[in-house]
């Protein structure tokens, strides 16, 4: 092999490796790309179930509050029951409403695994406010009894509130550990 050849023959395999390592670097980058690309959609997914699922128990703490409220007055200080009362509860409650049905359907809407966890809770949370809701709006017609019924709700109210804490906690986990995936 003369000089020539053997500088065409270097020539040429520095350019192969250096075609093969252009080639090499752009796959590593790309496949580098669209792993921090599906990470980034990943995490933007998992904040925005966790920012609605905020909502959505801010909402229920807000109706689950005024419930547990009344119920106090009931047991504590039922003469308190009066009209201002009643319309505190339906404007506190009607106030949250909204914005609980929202959250949830956005919930749903990102996924529905955590949805079905937050379903029991909105459901304890509807008959506790029905219960309340049906009691104080007795309170002209059948006082005695709607003060009884209102205060056979604290009890429930005391569970429901115990029970609401941890599962915010337990379903926001959930929901970032992507173990519940919609």
């Amino acid at each position: 092999m003369n000089g020539t050849t053997a500088a065409l023959a270097g020539a040429l395999i520095g350019a192969a490796t250096a075609l093969v390592s252009g080639v090499l670097t752009g796959y590593v980058t790309l496949r580098n790309e669209r792993t921090r690309n599906r990470e980034a959609k990943r995490a933007s997914h998992v904040q925005a179930v966790r920012e609605h699922t905020a909502v959505f128990f801010a909402e229920l703490f807000a109706i689950h509050h005024a419930a547990n409220w009344i119920a106090w007055f009931a047991e504590h200080d039922s003469d308190a029951l009066d009209e201002a009362m009643v319309e505190f509860y339906d404007t506190e409650t009607y106030r949250a409403f909204p914005k609980l049905l929202g959250a949830t359907a956005m919930v749903a809407a990102l996924n529905l695994n955590v949805y079905e966890e937050l379903k029991p809770l909105m459901i304890d949370v509807y008959q506790l406010w029905e219960r309340v809701m049906s009691g104080l709006h007795r309170l002209d017609t059948s006082s005695d009894e709607a003060i009884s019924d209102l205060r056979d709700c604290l009890p429930d109210a005391m569970k429901l509130e115990f029970r609401l804490i941890p599962e915010l906690s337990r379903v926001m986990e959930l929901a970032q550990s992507g173990s519940v995936a919609g």
